[in-house]
């Protein structure tokens, strides 16, 4: 039964990651298509926040089986023309170079079919196959299939479900700072990218444990009260390398959960954000972790992170806000801070 709505969902209101998710899962579950590899995010983003997603599809013939290249472009147009769709394609896809089995272009807008027409014809021309132009229309239409209701319903609250995993949690998201530079904590990185396996962060509320974890590419953060089977479809359609626990140590439960899905011929490693209170109740769960400490922010590093923002006379607008949160760079920081210095904000905490 396909499930409908009079309304069409307000995909501009989204942020640009949350709108190649959106594509991203809706590519996942696309009727009639076998993955080999599921869509995956390679790109990233500029001035049109665009984003490139690639995939490989599996065509199963009487005789063999042919891998087939789709190559997705999420774009964040609010109006989209005809010759702008041709240069998306242009760029996609060099003159000379192989084309893809499939062009996926996917925007948040509506087009005219002098668009449709003119991003079919000049696909064709590059070699594409399988051109499709993803419009607002059609996004709201693959929203309404009971496949995707897990989508719909996280992002735009048409039901109670939601996905097991997201790329981040919302707090950071939605953070004026989410793409800011993480300053300062150079010998974390590293120690964490070097990590084969399990990582334990530890450290006081607020120094920024969760923003250290978002710095490990293909990680996807455990979704508050996602249940065991939100979490297996999420980890089978978003693949990431490593899932993100945070404040496992108040959430022993869920970390046994991971570990019963690890067991369950999952592939990932754990990040487990703990404080130093709790953090042998982790431990005794995963043993073999790589533990990486992170303390609160002398002033100076906090004085450094604001110059390197460029913030004019800091000492003046936010002195005595630094000096009110001891060192902490985290989440009650990221509320107070745009208040304290203006529309130019930072990010190196937590939230």
């Amino acid at each position: 039964m396909l499930i409908t709505t009079t309304a069409t969902r307000p995909f501009e209101s989204l942020s640009p990651s949350q709108f190649e998710a959106v594509v991203r899962q809706v590519l996942g579950r696309l009727d009639g298509v076998e993955w080999e590899t599921m869509p995956d995010p390679i790109g990233h983003l500029g001035s049109d926040d665009g984003q490139d997603i690639r995939a490989t599809q599996l065509a199963r013939g009487p005789k063999r089986v042919t891998r087939r290249e789709w190559l997705v472009q999420v774009k964040r147009y609010e109006k989209i023309h005809p010759k702008d769709l041709e240069k998306i394609v242009d760029k996609a896809i060099a003159a000379g170079s192989k084309a893809p089995y499939a062009l996926v272009v996917a925007v948040p807008c509506d087009a005219t079919k002098r668009s449709f027409d003119a991003f079919r014809d000049r696909a064709k021309a590059r070699g594409v196959k399988r051109p499709e132009l993803w419009t607002r229309e059609k996004l709201n239409d693959a929203l309404n299939d009971p496949r995707n209701a897990k989508t719909a319903s996280f992002y735009f609250g048409d039901g109670s479900a939601i996905p097991g995993t997201v790329p981040l949690p919302i707090a950071l998201d939605r953070s004026g700072g989410r793409d800011a530079p993480l300053l300062g904590r150079e010998d974390e990185v590293e120690a964490l990218l070097g990590a084969t396996g399990d990582v334990l962060i530890v450290g006081p509320a607020g120094s920024g444990k969760s923003r250290l974890a978002a710095e490990i590419p293909g990680r996807r953060f455990l979704t508050l009260k996602a249940e065991a089977n939100d979490v297996a479809e999420s980890l089978r359609l978003d693949q990431p390398t490593h899932v993100v626990l945070d404040d496992a140590g108040l959430d022993l439960a869920r970390l046994d959960m991971l570990l019963e899905l690890r067991q369950q011929g999952h592939a990932f490693a754990i990040v487990a954000t703990t404080w130093a209170e709790t953090a042998d109740d982790v431990r005794a769960r995963l043993p073999s972790a790589v533990r990486i400490d992170i303390s609160l922010l002398e002033r100076s590093e906090m004085d450094e992170t604001l110059k390197a923002t460029g913030i004019g006379n800091y000492y003046l607008r936010a002195g005595s806000w630094i000096s009110r949160r001891e060192g902490r760079a985290g989440r009650s920081a990221w509320r107070t801070l745009p208040k304290a210095v203006g529309s130019r904000t930072f990010y190196r905490g937590e939230r």
